[in-house]
C-alpha cells in the first residue's frame, strides 16, 4: 500500500538522523479513512516521505497523497520510498522525475529511495536523502528565542494536567495565553506568545485551529501518541522537519 508520513524538528524529538540534529516523525496512515487528518499535520516546517510497496507495482495513492501535501503546501519537499524490497528484489523504481513534472511546485528528491527493513538494505540511503531534504527547510538553523522555549515545556504540562485529572487533553488558546503563562514564559507582548504558538504548530508539537466551541484550541500531541502504525505492516506516510 502506499502511505504518508511526516518528520517534523520539534520540541520533543524522536529521531537523531545525525548529531545536533534530531527529528519527529508523524505517522499519518495510509488507509482512505484517514486522509481527511492528513492536514491537521501539513506545515510547510516540514519534509514529507511517501511509502509504497513493491508489491504493488501500480500505486494511484502516491498521486494522491501528493495532490493532498500540494493542496497544503504547494513547495512541500518530498522524499518517495520504495518498500519491502527484499519481498520484490525486480520491482522497477517508480519514474519520481515523471512525478516532479505532474508535481512542478513540490521539490521532490532526485529518486525513489528503494529500501528493505527486514535486511535494511536502502536505510543508510533512506536516512541521507531526509537529512539532504531538512536541510533546505529554512527554520531549521534559525536558533530558538528562550522565550518561544520556555513555552513547549508549558503546553506539555498542561496537556499532562488534562490527562491525569480524566480530561481530554486538549489545551484551549485561552489558558496558554495568559498573562502568567506570557510572564513565566518571557513574552514581551501577549502577540509575540502567539506567535510562538503558531511555531508550535508548524513544528508538529500542537495542533491549532478552531476546533473546539468557545474559542481556539490547542491540541497538545505528546510522544505517546504520536505515530501511531496502521498495522497493516506495509509501512505509512511521514512528515519530517
Amino acid at each position: 500500500n502506499a502511505a504518508l508520513a511526516c518528520i517534523t524538528c520539534a520540541a520533543t524529538e524522536v529521531w537523531e538522523a545525525e548529531a545536533g540534529m534530531k527529528l519527529r516523525l508523524v505517522d499519518c496512515g495510509g488507509h482512505l479513512e484517514y486522509a481527511a487528518t492528513h492536514p491537521f499535520f501539513f506545515t510547510d516546517a516540514a519534509v514529507y516521505v511517501v511509502v509504497w510497496s513493491a508489491r504493488r507495482p501500480q500505486q494511484p495513492g502516491i498521486e494522491r497523497f501528493l495532490h493532498s501535501i500540494v493542496a497544503r503546501v504547494p513547495d512541500a519537499l518530498v522524499v518517495v520510498v520504495q518498500a519491502r524490497l527484499d519481498e520484490e528484489p525486480d520491482a522497477g523504481a517508480l519514474p519520481v522525475a515523471r512525478l516532479a513534472e505532474q508535481f512542478p511546485s513540490a521539490r521532490l528528491h532526485g529518486e525513489a529511495v528503494r529500501v528493505s527493513s527486514r535486511d535494511g538494505t536502502g536505510i543508510e540511503a533512506l536516512t541521507a536523502a531526509v537529512t539532504s531534504c531538512v536541510r533546505r527547510l529554512s527554520h531549521v538553523a534559525s536558533p530558538l528565542p528562550t522565550s518561544y522555549a520556555r513555552l513547549g515545556p508549558e503546553l506539555r504540562r498542561m496537556r499532562a494536567s488534562l490527562a491525569e485529572s480524566g480530561s481530554p487533553p486538549l489545551v484551549r488558546e485561552s489558558l496558554v495565553l495568559t498573562r502568567e503563562v506570557v510572564s513565566r514564559c518571557g513574552f514581551q507582548s501577549l502577540s509575540t506568545a502567539r506567535q510562538a504558538l503558531r511555531l508550535y504548530h508548524s513544528l508538529g508539537e500542537v495542533l491549532h485551529g478552531g476546533c473546539l466551541p468557545g474559542d481556539a484550541a490547542a491540541v497538545v500531541r505528546g510522544a505517546d501518541g504520536d505515530g501511531d502504525s496502521d498495522g497493516d505492516g506495509d509501512g505509512d506516510g511521514c512528515m519530517v522537519a
